[in-house]
């Protein structure tokens, strides 16, 4: 049987001057033991994350203060292994490497075997032959940014002059700076390495599709196993064992046919297999239903021998797509409310499952059921494929191309398909994947930042990726890019867009087809903040938290004098070795970008802050001007805040109050970043140290499968959604609560029905009116039993119009629930957690909520503590509660 064999004890070192100069011939030497100090290591993990373990550079660099590294992308490294391959003569032999970043070639004792040059898809080297008893591999790695330059230079001007140099590397983008600042270039090994021994033949791809009764009786799997073509010589017989949801075997089948031959190349040959489910259990998206996985066992066998065996997990479902940005799965129409996803970590790409686990763990907990899988990023782990299934979350798997025109000569298009290949091999299977998308902003960097039509640089999306999906995967939507559709690529009434909101000026804005892609700033709570900023950088000395009437304001615009509009540092490139310069103003295109507004932002941010942070800040001016850092970082990701319940839930509702009778216009709702790759200000629902914070809990709430959400316009309307496939019958009870009164002026009570899909009005405040602006109005929901469904509550007016009452918070623990109370009006409730020393890492069912003193709140705590005291604390009050909470 086939055997994987994982190779271990690696040794890492910096090449000297007289290694570069003979391992550029791709000639092999030994290399020099008195020279450069190696760095050990069980496994292989990329240079500066070694260097940093073993603190060879800047502790900073874990930070962000990549510059403190940057000699690391100059040199060229070499890792080496010793393993032993004893029985190995009489099969078939291959070195399997994972993850390979980026330009490496690759020596078997002293024998060069081959080369690498693209991060993106793994790299297999056959050495049958060429192995012995004890064996020694070499992996030679060439400066990326060396390497990456004499590409740039090499290509045609006309190709260098709307590209840059990054384009020339397979990689993902997002290493030359994440919006604009911190930059590193990765370089070594970033997954494990394999032996494998093959006999006779082995299982290369088992491909797999669904194919339903039109009434959902009974759904076939169909497979068309796939082997080497070297196969045909011998006896094969292949078998499908399906075991169901719940771990009981359901069935198998066998097949002892070779088929045809998959393509002209004769690469591989195809053994079929079917096996038919009756009364499947379907797998729907999260708050449609539930997400039961069957367990496919693919065994080879010859004669009898069993020869390699594979698994997949799939979820029974029928996709489709139904119109613009309309899909439907098993015959129902679903929405998407979610968030861009980003690499988990800079400092290395190799995985780190924890931290997979409990993103997608927040994911499904922040009530998102997609996630868009960013095309500046990279390719992920099959380990986040798994957790989606699970939960039922949706990807959009996006190919790794971002903004900039890329070359097209037919090496470079070789390449491109050969990504795309094998990404749709590797999650055709995957009930989470909902479409592909050819990159991002891929044809709007053709549309909105060049001023002439290019010849080049279109066709690796808009030809190649496509025609690899087509063939391999018909069934699934090919986005030619995101965004892409309408008289425009950002164009909100067809497609899905990216409105950039504080730069233009949208037809439709407010009820787009889709946002893919919507940007507010945040910063993530102070204690994070306190991890790479010191206080002096976070609130310098005479910062005063106001705009005033200068639009040169040497408070915010400290560098350049002359651009009041941005904030600009003509020498950042070169002081933190970032790889492409700030957006600015261009003159020669018909789009244009504000990098950097008039915010009340300290200038000293601007080194963590990412490009956009200030252009994509939320309407700072409702709530009050800051007179400390705790009060800064409040009013940012209160705006925030303050902008979902605007923005996201407009979108949910999906229509005017004035077309309430006509179908939701709006499908989908993608927030920009999800996560962080690296400490530092953008627009974030969950932090680099996986902290959430007072917009991640007001997204949860936006998102609820059923929200109430109120609509300010001449009259001010009460909006039921019901995204569920579940009917929704309640009473529902709408109030009025006077700060000043500190009780309920006004009420009443309405019986409500949504139907599944369905968003509706379903009242006015007309018969409470009118409302004193001091009012807070509530709305909620309960079912006929009493449970309550749903609830909300807003301001009247402008937060900075309030004189909010210093409420008494009142807490006690019963098992793992806090009861909460208050004694009057409590705004924006903060808990928080802490044991010993440790404030990280606490999580809870709700956060940051708004609290009445005749209503109590049940909160469970979450996260990975057992024990701590747990603090309580409404924003403009003084007075903290705290609890002490032992599991």
């Amino acid at each position: 049987m086939k055997e994987r064999i994982c190779i271990l004890n690696w040794r890492v070192k910096q090449a000297n001057e007289e290694e570069k100069n003979v391992f550029s011939g791709g000639v092999y030497r030994v290399p020099d033991e008195n020279g450069a100090k190696w760095v050990q290591t069980e496994r292989p993990d990329q240079v500066q994350k070694l260097m940093l373990d073993h603190g060879l550079v800047d502790k900073r660099v874990g930070i962000g203060e990549t510059e403190h590294c940057a000699w690391i992308e100059e040199e060229d490294w070499i890792y080496q292994a010793d393993f032993r391959a004893a029985g190995a003569e009489k099969k078939t032999a291959c070195l399997y490497f994972g993850g390979v970043d980026l330009f490496a070639d690759f020596y078997l004792n002293g024998e060069f075997i081959g080369s690498h040059d693209n991060m993106l898809i793994p790299k297999r080297i056959e050495v049958t032959g060429k192995l012995r008893a004890e064996n020694t591999l070499l992996v030679y790695f060439k400066s990326t940014r060396k390497k990456m330059m004499e590409l740039y230079n090499a290509a045609p001007e006309t190709v260098r002059k709307y590209s840059k140099p990054h384009n020339f590397l397979r990689k993902g983008s997002i290493e030359f700076g994440d919006a604009g600042k911190v930059a590193m270039i990765n370089t070594g090994l970033f997954d494990d390495v394999y032996l494998e021994l093959i006999d006779e033949s082995e299982i290369t791809w088992p491909d797999i599709s669904l194919k339903f009764d039109y009434w959902y009786r009974f759904v076939d799997i169909c497979c068309d196993l796939h082997v080497p073509a070297a196969a045909q010589a011998v006896p094969l017989q292949a078998e499908l064992s399906v075991t169901d949801p719940d771990g009981n075997p359901a069935g198998s089948c066998r097949t002892g046919e070779i088929l045809k031959v998959n393509d002209s190349s004769g690469q591989e040959w195809l053994l079929p297999l079917q096996f038919r489910v009756e009364n499947p259990r379907l797998w729907w998206p999260k708050n449609y239903g539930e997400h039961p996985l069957y367990r496919l066992e693919f065994s080879l066998y010859s004669a009898g021998r069993l020869l390699d065996r594979t698994l997949r997990t799939v979820g029974l479902r029928k996709m489709e797509k139904t119109g613009d940005m309309r899909f439907r799965i098993n015959g129902k129409e679903i929405k998407q409310w979610g968030a861009l996803l980003e690499p988990f970590n800079g400092i290395t790409h190799r995985w780190d499952s924890e931290k997979c686990r409990q993103m997608i763990a927040l994911t499904d907990h922040g009530n998102m059921n997609t996630l868009r899988i960013w095309g500046g990023s990279m390719q992920f782990n099959d380990e986040l494929y798994d957790e989606c299934d699970k939960r039922g979350i949706l990807l959009w798997q996006e190919f790794c191309m971002s903004w900039n025109p890329v070359p097209d000569t037919d090496a470079y298009r070789k390449q491109y398909s050969a990504e795309a290949e094998h990404e749709v091999r590797r999650v055709k299977h995957r009930a989470c994947v909902l479409l592909y998308s050819g990159g991002n902003e891929s044809e709007v960097g053709f549309v909105e930042g060049i001023p002439e039509k290019l010849e080049y640089g279109w066709k690796p999306f808009m030809e190649d990726i496509k025609n690899i999906c087509r063939r391999l995967d018909p069934d699934r939507f090919y986005l030619d890019s995101s965004p892409c559709g309408g008289d425009y690529p950002s164009d909100p009434r067809e497609g899905d867009t990216h409105p950039l909101y504080y730069t233009y000026r949208h037809a439709v804005a407010h009820y787009p087809v889709f946002v893919s892609e919507q940007a507010r700033s945040t910063t993530g709570p102070l204690r994070s903040l306190r991890r790479f900023m010191s206080d002096e950088e976070l609130w310098p000395a005479g910062y005063i938290n106001q705009v005033t009437a200068s639009q040169f304001n040497p408070v915010y615009n400290t560098t350049d004098p002359d651009k009041p509009f941005y904030q600009y540092d003509p020498d950042y490139k070169k002081k933190y070795n970032v790889g492409w310069s700030v957006p600015q103003l261009r003159d020669d295109t018909p789009f244009m970008v504000t990098s950097w507004k008039k915010v009340p932002v300290p200038s000293t941010w601007w080194r963590r802050a990412a490009s956009f942070f200030a252009s994509e800040c939320s309407p700072l001016e409702r709530f009050f001007d800051a007179e400390n850092i705790y009060e800064l970082v409040y009013r940012i990701n209160a705006a925030t805040a303050w902008f979902f319940k605007d923005d996201a839930e407009r979108i949910r509702r999906g229509k005017p109050h004035y077309e309430a009778a006509e179908a939701r216009r709006c499908q989908g709702y993608i927030y920009v970043k999800l996560n962080d790759t690296w400490p530092q200000f953008y627009c974030t629902l969950i932090d680099y140290f996986q902290e959430v914070h007072i917009p991640y809990y007001q997204y949860r709430r936006s998102l609820s499968p059923v929200l109430l959400s109120f609509d300010f316009d001449d009259r001010i309307f009460l909006w039921g959604v019901n995204d569920t496939l579940e009917e929704v019958k309640g009473e529902l009870e709408v109030d009025i609560w006077s700060q000043i009164r500190n009780r309920v002026t006004g009420s009443f009570r309405i019986p409500v029905y949504i139907e599944p899909g369905q968003s509706k009005v379903l009242t006015s405040m007309d018969r409470i009116s009118p409302i004193v602006t001091e009012s807070i109005i509530r709305a909620r929901l309960y079912a006929p039993d009493g449970r309550l469904l749903s609830r909300s509550d807003t301001l009247v007016d402008l937060e900075r119009h309030q004189s909010f009452p210093r409420a008494k918070i009142n807490a006690v623990v019963e098992g793992d629930e806090l009861i909460i109370g208050t004694d009057s009006y409590a705004h924006c409730v903060e808990i928080t957690g802490r044991e010993g020393d440790d404030e990280f890492n606490w999580y809870f069912e709700d956060n940051y909520f708004n609290l009445f003193p005749d209503e109590k709140r049940r909160i469970k705590i979450l996260g990975n503590h057992r024990k701590g005291t747990v603090s309580l604390k409404a924003h403009y009050s003084d007075h903290v509660a705290a609890v002490e909470w032992n599991q």
